[in-house]
């Protein structure tokens, strides 16, 4: 399908082609410049030595229903499906940009199925109509260590900058929808990305991820009000993962 022959749609549907699971935090204003993934040996040795959130604690760490209302300024949202353990993919979904799956899709299973990672915990959720006006994607991801937790943000920090500032085709279920990626801000521990649907409505997706001790958090909000929502989610379950560790 050519780029012209696209059609306007409305901003609810456009985002469940955002937000279907498959398996994310520094605020989207006011963000600071990517920093060198380089660590030094002492600070490895502290990151191996930190404690572990087990697999069995994922559920755990991802925010309750009330909770993500109240983050997201909404009433009404529910999971649409029960947690999944594992990224899933979506047949009927595509990028026009394959190499920005990960940076656009939350939890997507490419960029994690070679990570190394041990477990996971996914859930997505949003208002039950039609045209919901909220949606949220979070995703906890353990990894073996804290290092291992780190790589895969610092990994990600290259990847998702590529894909500031292009212009992506998403499809889901023959739908096509125009999207615009901003600029990436945030440091190695956690990243920050901004998508807005080209619909002239103002409808954005800030997509979050951040490294806490072996975990890595996956947050995609999305909404017509959007400031830091994902940022403060990913705080919430940084402070939760931290009390789960052992």
């Amino acid at each position: 399908m050519s780029l012209t022959g696209i059609r306007r749609v409305d901003p609810g549907a456009a985002l469940a082609a955002l937000l279907i699971i498959g398996v994310t935090v520094a605020g989207c204003d006011g963000g600071h410049p990517i920093a060198s993934t380089q660590t030094s040996s002492p600070q490895r040795a502290m990151t191996s030595a930190a404690p572990l959130v087990a697999p069995d604690r994922l559920d755990s760490i991802l925010l309750t229903v009330a909770d993500v209302n109240a983050a997201m300024g909404a009433s009404g949202m529910q999971p649409t499906t029960p947690i999944a353990h594992a990224p899933r993919e979506v047949v009927e979904r595509t990028l026009s940009n394959p190499e920005c799956l990960g940076a656009f899709f939350v939890g997507e299973p490419p960029a994690y199925q070679a990570s190394g990672y041990t477990a996971a915990s996914i859930v997505t959720l949003h208002e039950m109509v039609s045209n919901p006006d909220h949606r949220l994607g979070q995703a906890v991801v353990s990894f073996p260590s804290a290092d291992q937790a780190l790589a895969f943000v610092a990994t990600s920090v290259g990847k998702w900058r590529a894909c500031a500032g292009q212009t992506l085709v998403a499809t889901h279920r023959e739908q096509v929808y125009r999207w615009t990626v901003g600029n990436l801000t945030g440091d190695a521990h956690a990243i920050t990305q901004l998508n807005t649907l080209d619909d002239g409505n103002g409808y954005v997706c800030q997509h979050v991820l951040r490294a806490v001790l072996n975990v890595v958090l996956d947050v995609n909000a999305c909404g017509y009000h959007i400031g830091d929502q994902a940022g403060q989610i990913a705080e919430e379950m940084a402070a939760s993962a931290t009390r789960q560790a052992h």
